[in-house]
Formats: C-alpha cells, structure tokens, sequence
C-alpha cells in the first residue's frame, strides 16, 4: 500500500556499498526505518542531501504490515531550509537536537501533536532571528512535556534530579528555570542565558532518567561551546 505523509529525519546508516537505511518520525505512520538504495553512487548523490538529520520531507512509501524495513517511492522537501546549513551555532543546535530525537522517539505509531510540535519548532528555528542559543532550552522543556514526563516547575525537576543523585540547587538555578519555563522561541533572556550550561547538563540528565540505555550525547561538548 502506497502512503503520503509527511516526515522529519532522525538520523541514517550506511548500508553496504551504495545504500541508506534512514530512521523517519512521519506524521500518519510514526517512526518508521527505510532502506533507500543508489543514493551513494555517483548518480544518486544528489539525493543523500534529502535524508540529512533533520530534512523535513514529503514522502510516498510503501506501507507493508509487519515489514521491518519499508521503501520510499517519492521523496521531495517539504520545507527547505534557509538558515541552519548557514549557522554555526543553529547547525550545532540542529545536530543536538537530532541525537536527542534518535534517543527519545521510540513508538511506531501516529502522534499528530508531537510530529506538528516538531515539524513547527524546526521551521521556527530556521527563521529565528534572536534566542538561537537558548532554543534548544526551550525545545527540551516542551519536548519533555510531550513525551509525557515534563517538570513543570523547578521544585518538580530537582526531585526528580536528586532521586539520581544528580545536583540542582533550587536556590542558585530554580529561577532560570521558572524563567525557561514560560520563555516562547526566539526570546534573549540573560537570566537563562548565564546558566545556559548547568541548565543543559540537568535537562540532558533529566532526559536520561527516563530512557535507558540513553548513553553519552556526542554534540553536548559543541554545544557547551557555543
């Protein structure tokens, strides 16, 4: 059966000489692995830019009950980006951001609320003009939220914090919280900003306790950076 939906890349594998196998988060499908084939030889690089982490696409699959690995029929843009390819600090965001999805989007079914959630946010963030360093606060908080464990106050984030034995002092760090909580995208918000770091290590952390296996973020170090 043939399905139109629209899909966010997550992440992909290289696949014997010339082939990806690419981890899509659709919107009618949920979270789906394709094996897209030629797209490594010399005439089918120009189609490995589509399957980039992140790539908000139009897609046709092949939907076959119980298959594992499904296949694409089409895939084209379904919003190029303008900006991000072009920013150091909102590529390195970008790639965070998709080591987080990679970790966190688990369920093979439909969640219209997290894929708009999604799809939204990243265009958000291609046109953000101020608050690109403190995006990816914002977008943990809601994301949390989402997937059904936010901490919608700071005292509620450093329990959680302290059952692992993590450290989160209410009283140095809990107003930028409270803060980062009500913060819209693209807002500047020195509070926040100064402490940007801790605030990512606790929210990274928080992140971990409640998925296993959610192991080491190879972007953190870049983003610390920013």
């Amino acid at each position: 059966m043939l399905v139109k939906t629209r899909g966010i890349v997550i992440n992909f594998l290289r696949y014997r000489e010339t082939s990806l196998i690419v981890k899509v988060y659709t919107e009618t499908l949920g979270l789906r692995s394709y094996i897209v084939n030629s797209v490594r030889s010399s005439k089918g690089s120009s189609k490995i830019a589509l399957y980039q982490p992140l790539t908000l696409l139009e897609l046709t699959v092949y939907e076959k009950p119980d298959a594992g690995l499904q296949r694409i029929s089409d895939a084209r843009l379904a919003y190029p980006y303008r900006h991000i390819p072009f920013s150091v600090t909102k590529t390195s965001v970008a790639l965070f951001l998709a080591e987080i999805l990679g970790k966190t989007l688990k369920e093979e079914k439909e969640d219209e609320a997290l894929f708009k959630f999604l799809f939204e946010s990243l265009v958000t963030f291609d046109n953000l003009t101020t608050g690109e360093d403190l995006f990816h606060l914002v977008f943990l908080v809601r994301l949390a939220t989402l997937l059904g464990f936010g901490a919608d106050s700071a005292e509620s984030l450093a329990e959680q914090l302290q059952t692992a034995r993590i450290p989160f002092s209410l009283a140095e760090h809990g107003a930028a919280y409270r803060q980062l909580l009500e913060m819209p995208y693209g807002t500047t918000n020195a509070a926040v900003a100064a402490h940007r770091s801790l605030l990512l290590d606790a929210l990274t952390a928080f992140f971990a306790l409640h998925y296993e296996n959610f192991g080491t973020l190879n972007s953190l170090a870049v983003l610390r950076n920013l």
